[in-house]
């Protein structure tokens, strides 16, 4: 070009998109795209609108793109999390049908993933479990459409042995189009399990005889008072050994416990179980709670069949010492408090070691006479 430049009339575009109508001087050189300042460009008008739906067209293949991979990576994420997690995960339809299990599931119950899928989560519970796991799934989540149940509840293993496993199951709603389903996700919690159960077994019971101890023998006193009907009259008797303080001292300890082992079988032989709960509470001294209907006839045989037990020398090591027992009866109404009843029964046995050892006496807190029975 030669002379005056042109002027060209252009459309300046303005954030955020406002745009105006101007007069430039055409420049004789190549124009880029790029030219002008900050927040405006130089487009002819028709190229302007041209490049604009393609930019369009190429920002949502980019989005799109993006969208894949990220669902893409997000599967690979999950599937890393669900194949190595140390807890069991399992996704089933709202039916209860296995869809897919982890490794941990397979592991917990001892069966490959393969032959997990397609089975009833049921099969795996305990056949006990089942009617109320089937009510909570089918009753409780599917019929509600959402929630989270939570339980602990036995399960069985490929070997036919039994566990117990603590669960989450939660009905999730498909997205997209997708079926809904139910993802539960738990661990094995036998040994916790094994080790509560021993530890309450060892709060309740004497460490040497296995006999229960004066805390459970109060529960379970406290029980059959609950329990218990009018006029129901309930039996205890309070065993205190004649001279084993003789026989720790002259024996030594390892001979004594030997002895009180022997003295807990006897007692505990010579009742039948639905008769009387044995319980040890001290040293040398033992509760036998009687169940109603504990009147006086009754007392009177469940006594004396325990002096009867002690008869006979008692076989400890190489020694046979002779040992005997003083015991203190009581009978009273079941909804007698325990700590009254085992105050009476404590003092009952005072009463026949100081007329002569190796004898009962019988007490009824509700009546001021007691009576004397030699063995």
């Amino acid at each position: 070009m030669h002379g005056r430049s042109p002027v060209w009339p252009i459309r300046l575009r303005r954030p955020p998109g406002n745009t105006c109508r101007a007069r430039w001087p055409c420049i004789a050189r190549p124009l880029s795209l790029t030219d002008g300042w900050p927040g405006c460009s130089l487009l002819p008008a028709a190229a302007g609108k041209r490049n604009s739906t393609a930019t369009r067209g190429q920002g949502r293949q980019a989005v799109d793109h993006a969208q894949r991979q990220a669902c893409h990576a997000g599967e690979e994420r999950f599937r890393i999390v669900f194949d190595n997690a140390a807890i069991a995960i399992a996704i089933a339809d709202t039916a209860g049908i296995l869809l897919d299990t982890n490794p941990g599931l397979a592991g917990m119950v001892g069966a490959p993933v393969e032959a997990l899928r397609g089975t009833s989560v049921l099969r795996l519970a305990h056949p006990e479990d089942r009617a109320e796991i089937h009510t909570l799934i089918a009753g409780t989540l599917v019929a509600a459409r959402g929630g989270t149940v939570k339980l602990e509840r036995r399960f069985v293993r490929a070997d036919a042995s039994t566990g117990w496993a603590s669960l989450a199951i939660t009905y999730v709603k498909g997205a997209a189009g997708r079926a809904d389903y139910l993802l539960a996700v738990g661990e094995d919690v036998t040994e916790r399990r094994r080790l509560q159960a021993e530890l309450r077994w060892q709060a309740r019971h004497d460490g040497l005889t296995g006999l229960p101890n004066r805390r459970h023998l109060l529960e379970r006193n406290h029980a059959l008072t609950a329990t218990a009907a009018d006029h129901d009259r309930v039996g205890l008797c309070f065993v205190d050994l004649d001279g084993f303080k003789q026989i720790n001292d002259r024996h030594g300890h390892r001979i004594g416990d030997q002895v009180l082992l022997a003295v807990a079988t006897r007692l505990r032989e010579s009742l039948p179980a639905d008769d009387a709960i044995i319980a040890r509470v001290g040293g040398d001294e033992f509760i036998v709670l009687v169940w109603p209907p504990a009147d006086e006839p009754r007392i009177t045989a469940v006594a004396d069949r325990l002096i009867s037990a002690l008869a006979t020398p008692i076989t400890a090591g190489e020694h046979q010492p002779r040992i005997s027992a003083s015991i203190g009866a009581v009978t009273t109404s079941a909804d007698t408090p325990a700590t009254d009843l085992l105050d009476a029964a404590d003092r009952a046995p005072y009463h026949a070691k100081t007329s002569r050892k190796d004898q009962w006496v019988l007490h009824t807190p509700d009546n001021p006479h007691t009576s004397e029975h030699d063995a």
